[in-house]
């Protein structure tokens, strides 16, 4: 993936993931939509960290290729994986993404879409980073 990372544990015990040096595309104004995929763990810790790897490579390829949308932010909580993308247009997004999934066994995803011009998700996860 193109970009520097930072990784933080939080004080919940969970483990944040998160895009550095995005400013410039949060400040465009071309992707106003927030997309989180909440990815629901099974039993199977090695199962589900080769699919969420493999799925993450493959969807960030897809749609940063084309900067379709940029994942921002992963999440990983004791029950879930929570991955947040930032994007440019809610239909093809999700066109793009049952593409990409169609190569997958069906995976436990719920997808939340909503407005967030100002990429208030983002910014909340900078402020954690400059509290560490």
């Amino acid at each position: 993936m193109n970009g520097d990372w930072f990784v933080a544990e939080l004080l919940d015990g969970s483990r944040l993931k998160g895009r550095m040096h995005m400013e410039a595309h949060a400040k465009s104004g071309m992707y106003p939509f927030r997309i989180e995929m909440h990815w629901k763990k099974t039993e199977d810790e090695e199962t589900d960290n080769d699919l969420t790897a493999k799925a993450e490579e493959q969807l960030t390829y897809i749609f940063e290729k084309e900067r379709d949308a940029f994942l921002v932010l992963v999440k990983e909580e004791t029950d879930k994986f929570v991955y947040t993308w930032y994007v440019r247009n809610l239909q093809h997004f999700g066109e793009r993404l049952n593409q990409v999934l169609m190569l997958f066994p069906p995976l436990p995803l719920t997808l939340y879409s909503m407005d967030d011009p100002d990429w208030d998700a983002y910014t909340e996860a900078q402020k954690v980073l400059n509290s560490i």
